[in-house]
């Protein structure tokens, strides 16, 4: 009998199709309080899907509304980006267009190491 050994999902550059931009916000320039100036720090395509129920553990974890999350996965950057959860990334789809996401988790997709996998929440 031949031995059963689990091979992941296939990811590849064919599923990267969703430009997606990350974002922090700066501070005003005048004596007014508040952040408004947005300044881009990386672009790239990603893979977006809805959480998995592990990423959704992590959420409510946190005290997080999993309803309005999102979860993507983008290649390693090899060090050119560091995402942080003081960074917010919009992606450029259809059915999410104009939609702010605060990055909640960041981790090392486990399966392929060349990529990261990133939760983010909707902004109000």
């Amino acid at each position: 009998m031949k031995e059963f050994k689990y091979r992941s999902p296939m990811v590849g550059a064919f599923n990267l199709k969703t430009p997606v931009r990350f974002y922090e916000y700066m501070p005003k320039d005048n004596p007014e309080p508040g952040e408004v100036e947005k300044r881009v720090i990386f672009e790239c395509f990603a893979n977006a899907y809805n959480p998995s129920s592990k990423d959704m553990e992590t959420l409510s974890s946190k005290g997080i509304d999993v309803a309005k999350s999102i979860t993507i996965q983008i290649r390693d950057t090899v060090g050119d980006y560091h995402p942080s959860n003081k960074h917010y990334f919009q992606l450029d789809a259809p059915y999410v267009s104009g939609e702010s996401y605060q990055v909640q988790s960041v981790s090392v997709d486990l399966e392929n190491r060349n990529y990261i996998k990133i939760i983010g929440t909707m902004c109000l």
